[in-house]
């Protein structure tokens, strides 16, 4: 690299000329440093408001299982049963997307050398159908939301 004086009109301008001798060029590389820790931490909050969701929606079904807990008939038991079996399960997915999203945000990487010209397919497939899961699940949360809300939003009486 040097620098030379270029006359533009009346001015003299300093202009930087690379060298460019073709044993100093370089193949363009297909190698990046990619920092995948960043991408982690910042897609922790994911699974850290799943971890959230699944967990009051176990919370939900505890509280309705103590609900239905004194009905003696069959169709009460087994309800019950169910609704107890799945809020145990729902409290245990709650508890490993926390484990998870806690791992996330918390990592740190160095960037590592990716290359880019040996990426399998599967990479932008799979992040292609995530984009698409995301937007359904989105979708999912705001109707369950708002027919939940309708649900809330009725007169609580009993029947007789």
């Amino acid at each position: 690299m040097r620098t030379m004086a270029l006359c533009v009109g009346m001015f003299l301008l300093p202009v930087t000329v690379w060298a460019e001798k073709a044993e100093e060029k370089a193949a363009p590389s297909s190698v990046k440093a990619e920092d995948c820790g960043a991408y982690m931490k910042a897609k922790a909050p994911l699974p850290k408001k799943l971890s959230e969701l699944v967990e009051q929606v176990a919370l939900n079904m505890d509280a309705h299982a103590k609900w239905m807990s004194g009905n003696k008939d069959k169709a009460s038991k087994a309800e019950l049963k169910f609704v107890k079996k799945m809020a145990k399960d729902h409290h245990a997915l709650a508890a490993l997307a926390k484990k998870i999203a806690a791992a996330m945000a918390s990592v740190s990487l160095e960037a590592a050398p990716h290359d880019m010209a040996k990426m399998p397919p599967e990479v932008g497939s799979t992040t292609a159908k995530m984009v698409t899961l995301s937007k359904e699940m989105s979708a999912l949360l705001k109707a369950d939301a708002a027919a939940t809300e309708k649900m809330m939003a009725q007169p609580k009486t009993a029947k007789k």
